[in-house]
């Protein structure tokens, strides 16, 4: 059996599935190079020098080691009076959010706790009351991650009745203080990318997968032969067991693209900083390099998702011109239904159980809403792995019910 699934994952890899993994990671490096070097970036240092393009972020990652370390009164103390006498307060306070700088990363977490959704890049000042004590910050933060829920209540986003955002209040309550915080532009800018080019793994997957069981493809010539040797229920499951590995490694190399692109780049430093961080309204005890396999880990459900789909599609239509037309046209169909303000749409789409973590608007996004059965609250990150087993079985059901009447000829 294994060396029917390996037979069958190395036809996959013909002339049309490698030119579209080619075209995949050409438009990603094409995209990360355009932004880095075009939409180029400054920094002013510590010095008052003007520093431009790439060499921005390694001057901010190295100035901002010295501003790495764990949230608690000592360090808002040293922050605030280091700050307040810095060359970049003193000289270049109405660039704030036009530059980058050292402070962005502890001043803008400092600045949410402040302003909770109203947070911005140009929001970086440091002349609050609550700064005098570590408590108080942390109360203040505490509070302002209440408030986006209850703002989100409003706006229908999740509704929650009055005993569900109490116990919600005390998940917040309970979060584990202090924080450590790190420059981190590289994994953000990671987070970005992955959120804007997902998709278009699954518009490789729909080109690739599309002719697995089609009459008129290089997939299908030898399938007589091998039904034969070893069965048609087994030449049947090794094609799907390729496929879903096929999609695995596309969507391994399109994550290992962004992080040698963006490392190169702007580093990949920051990994072990606080979700918190970044994810303002993470209510989980992890690191940002956490929250990112836990990002990752549910894009592989949708992918896995997408696979499975497509190869039935491409066994109930048998021709691979057709296949591939009406597997890109539910890839697309998938995109436009993310644009929606209605919440339930949109968590019953799998494009969302990816993109949902990354910083997509305004980076203010709730890190996993939580669900309720009776007093249980669920995370959405369980959510999603059981749509994902209730979407591939049903999937499944599809496909096994049509290779079950599969003519071996077209």
């Amino acid at each position: 059996m294994k060396r029917l699934i390996l037979y069958e994952f190395k036809k996959l890899w013909n002339k049309p599935a490698i030119l579209a993994v080619v075209a995949l990671m050409l438009y990603s490096a094409m995209m990360t190079g355009i932004y880095y070097l075009y939409y180029e970036q400054t920094t002013i240092t510590g010095e008052g020098e003007k520093v431009s393009g790439v060499g921005a972020y390694w001057a901010v990652k190295e100035e901002a080691k010295e501003l790495e370390g764990t949230v608690d009164q000592q360090y808002l103390e040293n922050l605030v009076k280091q700050f307040n006498s810095s060359i970049e307060k003193k000289d270049f306070e109405h660039r704030f959010g036009m530059d980058m700088m050292k402070y962005q990363y502890s001043n803008q977490l400092i600045n949410f706790a402040a302003f909770g959704g109203g947070v911005s890049n140009f929001t970086m000042g440091l002349d609050f009351d609550f700064l005098g004590s570590e408590k108080d910050f942390y109360n203040q933060f505490k509070s302002s991650v209440k408030q986006l829920i209850r703002d989100n209540n409003e706006f229908n986003w999740f509704r929650y009745t009055d005993e569900q955002l109490k116990k919600i209040d005390e998940k917040v309550d309970a979060e584990k203080m202090p924080f450590e915080v790190s420059y981190a532009s590289g994994l953000e800018k990671i987070t970005i990318d992955y959120a804007k080019q997902y998709w278009l793994v699954l518009i490789v997957l729909a080109f690739a997968l599309s002719g697995i069981f089609s009459k008129d493809s290089s997939n299908g010539i030898d399938e007589i032969s091998l039904s034969s040797t070893y069965g048609r229920k087994k030449n049947m499951n090794a094609k799907i067991m390729a496929g879903n590995l096929f999609a695995i490694t596309v969507y391994v190399i399109f994550l290992a693209a962004l992080f040698a692109l963006n490392g190169s780049f702007a580093s990949l430093h920051g990994l072990g900083q606080s979700a918190q961080a970044f994810w303002y309204t993470c209510l989980y005890d992890i690191n940002m390099g956490m929250g990112m396999l836990l990002m990752f880990g549910l894009g592989l459900l949708g992918i896995l998702i997408a696979a499975n789909f497509i190869m039935m599609i491409s066994i109930r239509v048998k021709y691979a011109k057709l296949s591939a037309v009406l597997s890109v046209a539910s890839v697309w169909a998938l995109v436009e239904l993310t644009k929606t303000a209605n919440p339930l749409q949109l968590q019953l789409n799998p494009i969302y159980f990816a993109t949902r973590l990354g910083v997509i608007n305004s980076g203010i996004t709730d890190f996993d809403p939580y669900f309720f059965i009776g007093d249980v609250m669920i995370p959405y990150s369980l959510i999603a792995v059981g749509l994902t087993i209730i979407y591939i079985a049903a999937i499944r059901l599809l496909t096994v019910s049509k290779y079950k009447r599969y003519a071996l000829r077209g």
